[in-house]
């Protein structure tokens, strides 16, 4: 009896640690209306094409191709770029209308960590 009360009590606890982690997940993927109620499943598939989504940005960017530079100095994302659409479609082509300003390039840090949690999820 005792066993399956200790039992029980770590698998609540468990639990509580997974929702949590969801919920900071979460607080990152930009969604709209911003307080959209998402399943597990759907916050997963929205911050990996999140992820890709900043990837490939990082990409353009480090490789020079700053095409749709606007007045203001601020990079637009091409309609091409997808970090939305479907949630349970891979060949979703939805599109953000992210824009970014431009701060003089991103360290090398920093992309060598999104490269490094983007890899270590393709490997799941």
């Amino acid at each position: 009896m005792a066993r399956r009360v200790f039992t029980n009590s770590r698998e609540r606890w468990r639990q509580q640690n997974v929702n949590g982690a969801f919920s900071e997940l979460r607080k990152l993927i930009p969604t709209h209306p911003p307080d959209k109620k998402l399943s597990k499943n759907e916050i997963l598939r929205l911050a990996m094409k999140y992820i890709s989504f900043l990837m490939q940005l990082l990409k353009d960017q480090t490789s020079g191709q700053r095409e749709d530079r606007d007045s203001s100095g601020c990079v637009t994302v091409s309609s091409g770029s997808s970090c939305y659409g479907d949630t349970d479609s891979e060949e979703s082509t939805g599109t953000c209308g992210i824009q970014t300003k431009h701060s003089g390039g991103i360290t090398e840090k920093v992309q060598e960590q999104i490269l490094t949690v983007t890899a270590s999820s393709y490997q799941r």
